[in-house]
């Protein structure tokens, strides 16, 4: 698993190396001032006079062993670099959703991936052989080489390249209710970005609100945020202009599985009821993967 040195120090500094260890996975090898070599053979546990050492050398990462324990105090350190599953996937689960993708980016110009949320070891010899790699992108192609590698009884942590809400409402000064839609678009993205990972309805196990909601009020600028964003739902927040649903149309043309929930009248004093919906809405898919 690669890690920044600055959070693998964050991680030692917090938690300490007895509940959370820090092992490299390969060798390494550097090459200082004056052509001295240092090393550190694979399994050298990482503390602060390692890191001095590698910083001296210029690394800004190394590859340490996945463990839960490790990825778990990452995501809790560093939540925008280190993201929580999405789902836990069976083997099964896995074959059909990444088939079922294949048809789908096929029928949209939005293209739908898998990421590794875990890494997978094989023993070689003395070395561990990494089979499939934290942040990595599962492709069909690869797939189908690591499932003839890995038992049918294995289960994936996953995320989808789709993350984040866009809240789409009009602002614009012309026209009657601007105090109304201001509020309104206001009680939408503190509902969101005020998310706590301690709050009795999550959105998704991955969702940041700090980080993953998107205000858009130009009309001209909504499929550019969905495309560059990767947003995984549209919030419409208001009745909209013609100009706003034809932005609305254009997202649909891109992308005919993109999810679209409509919320008005949202009640700061019960979020509860609210949330609940924006959860539906952000998980669920516009396709069924079973019938691909």
């Amino acid at each position: 698993m690669q890690v920044r040195i600055q959070d693998a120090l964050g991680v030692f500094s917090r938690f300490g190396p007895q509940n959370v260890p820090l092992v490299f996975l390969t060798d390494v090898r550097l090459r200082g001032d004056g052509g001295a070599v240092k090393r550190f053979p694979r399994g050298t546990r990482f503390d602060n006079e390692v890191a001095e050492v590698l910083q001296q050398l210029n690394i800004s990462e190394v590859d340490f062993l996945y463990t839960e324990k490790l990825s778990l105090a990452l995501r809790r350190l560093y939540p925008e670099r280190y993201r929580a599953p999405f789902a836990t996937l069976s083997f099964v689960e896995l074959d059909k959703s990444l088939h079922a993708l294949q048809a789908i980016n096929r029928k949209s110009n939005r293209r739908r991936e898998i990421v590794s949320g875990m890494e997978l070891y094989r023993r070689n010899e003395k070395k561990l052989e990494v089979l499939l790699e934290y942040g990595q992108t599962i492709s069909a192609a690869f797939w189908n080489d690591l499932k003839t590698r890995v038992e049918k009884k294995q289960r994936f942590d996953i995320r989808f390249s789709e993350s984040g809400i866009i809240v789409f409402v009009d602002l614009r000064p012309e026209g009657g209710n601007y105090l109304q839609r201001f509020y309104r678009n206001s009680d939408l993205v503190t509902s969101l970005v005020g998310q706590r990972s301690d709050e009795h309805v999550r959105i998704a196990p991955d969702f940041n609100g700090e980080l993953d909601v998107f205000a858009v009020d130009d009309p001209d600028k909504l499929l550019d945020t969905y495309i560059n964003r990767n947003a995984r739902l549209i919030i419409i927040g208001d009745e909209l202009s013609e100009d706003y649903k034809v932005a609305l149309a254009k997202v649909k043309g891109y992308d005919p599985f993109a999810r679209f929930m409509l919320a008005t009248n949202i009640d700061q004093g019960h979020l509860d009821s609210f949330l609940i919906q924006v959860k539906k809405s952000y998980v669920a898919n516009n396709f069924n993967i079973d019938d691909f």
